[in-house]
């Protein structure tokens, strides 16, 4: 291509001036493409809500320790600004609160929303952590009657209650507060984690807070009905039946109500809780066996032998479904950050290899300086643009591929392409500057072709070094912008940015809810 020829973008081999404008404009390009995906992400993380909410939505997906900081921050911000201050900042603080201080924090709470029934449930459990199990059974009985209905309240108010007795007070009040609970037919509700509207209400995370906070009601009456069993176990050994075998009867029928009705509520059923209460039955049930067995009532301790017999093959399975559970949330979990791993071993790759490059060309000076000055071929900008493209398609059949129902299939797949661009682009590195060479005008190739001896090798290395840093340059800029129109793109499709790991993993919820099920219904069966 002679002196006079224009390149693909308008500009001839010896239009500097309009080259650095090109290249200028190139690199501005880039960055507004990486500015755009940053600025989207500040202006949802911390402009889109004031400053006290932007703290509690960002609190929600830390853990523990680093949310305790933030969320009081965000409670004395708030009640700065606000009278009266939110409650549910406050009752978010005091369910990660430090031990000395969970107390007050949900009696403030508490004065701001006095209705709260799982508040008050909330607060009673911490209450009875902190041995006031009087304090306690008020802030149980006064969650009951509150709405939504909830048996979970009473069951709650009989572990207090029995917390208060001495090791050989009567229990006819625990039981009776037990039997009138069972009777009335009311589900167990355990509170739910506090959340954001912004914020998915499923995965991983969520379904972990939720567990966390079922076994803190949990703990309560694991101790009551320990309790009681032990003593109906020492009085059975003594053949001091008196009333036991009624009472364990209702001691499994609550087991039976904290594991949950697969016939109505099935969106309530969770492992951990089916766990507990079948747990409960099956100790209830072993020990009226034995005073079946000890009465002479065969055909009672065969119907106990069978239903003891569903018992353990149905915690068998939950427990089956627990151990695979782990399993399966990492395996998912990997599969989410496969794109974020390539992703960052690529950019560190162009990376290391534009400096490098950039590192050699210092040394060669106005020899690989010239590279710039050759404008560059439409052929080469397709090979830059073409590589783009499918590291652009293949971080999204990453993103269509990372769903668990997905087909493994497409994330191996989308690997694949990922990988064959990085090596492509590589690859076509020399291809392009080759392009490039012969875009040259011919004068600049003569000259290069005169020089003689050791100048002819140094400019020929600086001109290849200064070629391949500028195409290494121009698919690392690509990459950036491919990963930021991606970034932008998942956030619009999942709602979430792809980094937002512990949030986009499955919580397994809806295949628990149909594996507890049928597990409750194959008990219910007989």
């Amino acid at each position: 291509m002679d002196a006079g020829t224009p390149g693909h973008d308008g500009a001839s081999v010896g239009d500097v001036a309009r080259l650095r404008r090109n290249r200028r404009t190139y690199r501005y390009c880039v960055s507004a493409c990486v500015f755009f995906c940053l600025s989207l992400w500040f202006a949802e993380g911390y402009l889109r809500f004031d400053r006290s909410e932007t703290q509690y939505r960002m609190a929600l997906s830390h853990a523990r320790e680093s949310a305790r900081p933030i969320l009081r921050n965000a409670v004395k911000r708030d009640a700065l600004v606000n009278d009266p201050p939110t409650a549910r900042y406050l009752e978010a603080l005091a369910d990660v609160e430090e031990s000395d201080l969970v107390l007050p924090a949900y009696e403030q709470a508490l004065r701001l929303d006095p209705r709260n029934a799982f508040l008050l449930v909330k607060f009673g459990c911490a209450l009875l952590d902190a041995g006031r199990p009087v304090d306690a059974r008020e802030r149980f009985r006064a969650a009951a009657l509150h709405p939504p209905r909830n048996a979970l309240p009473r069951y709650l108010e009989a572990a207090a209650l029995h917390a208060s007795l001495g090791p050989e007070d009567d229990l006819g009040e625990v039981m009776a507060l037990l039997v009138r609970t069972n009777s009335a037919g009311d589900p167990v509700l355990f509170p739910e984690p506090l959340w954001h509207a912004t914020l998915p209400g499923r995965g991983a995370w969520h379904a972990d807070r939720e567990r966390e906070l079922a076994a803190r009601c949990l703990a309560p009456l694991r101790r009551m009905t320990g309790n009681i069993l032990s003593r109906a176990e020492r009085d059975i050994a003594g053949n001091d039946f008196r009333d036991w075998d009624a009472w364990l009867r209702e001691i499994a029928a609550t087991g039976a109500m904290i594991a949950g009705n697969p016939k109505t509520a099935e969106g309530l059923l969770r492992a951990d809780r089916a766990q507990e209460g079948l747990r409960i039955q099956a100790e209830a049930l072993k020990l009226r066996r034995r005073i079946a067995e000890a009465r002479g009532d065969t055909a009672a301790a065969a119907s106990l032998d069978a239903l003891d017999a569903l018992l353990t093959q149905a915690r068998d399975g939950l427990a089956d479904f627990e151990n695979r559970r782990g399993g399966v949330l990492k395996a998912h979990a990997d599969r989410l950050k496969a794109p974020l791993a390539a992703v960052g071993k690529t950019l560190a790759l162009l990376t290391a290899l534009y400096l490098l490059l950039c590192a050699a060309g210092i040394g060669f000076g106005a020899a690989a300086s010239d590279a710039k000055n050759i404008p560059s071929p439409l052929r080469a900008s397709a090979l830059h643009g073409g590589v783009a493209a499918v590291w652009f398609a293949a971080l999204m059949l990453f993103s269509r591929g990372a769903p668990l129902e997905s087909p493994a299939w497409m994330g191996a797949a989308a690997g694949v392409f990922w990988n064959a661009a990085v090596m492509a682009s590589l690859a076509l590195t020399p291809v392009a500057a080759w392009m490039q060479w012969r875009n040259a005008s011919g004068d600049f190739r003569r000259r290069h072709a005169a020089a003689a001896g050791a100048r002819r090798w140094l400019a020929g290395t600086g001109l290849a070094i200064g070629l391949f840093r500028r195409n290494i340059g121009a698919f690392l800029g690509l990459c950036l912008c491919a990963v930021c129109l991606w970034a932008v793109a998942h956030r619009l499709v999942a709602g979430l940015y792809p980094y937002q790991i512990p949030l986009l993993t499955t919580g397994l919820e809806s295949e628990e809810t149909e594996w507890v099920r049928r597990i409750l219904l194959s008990v219910l069966s007989p």
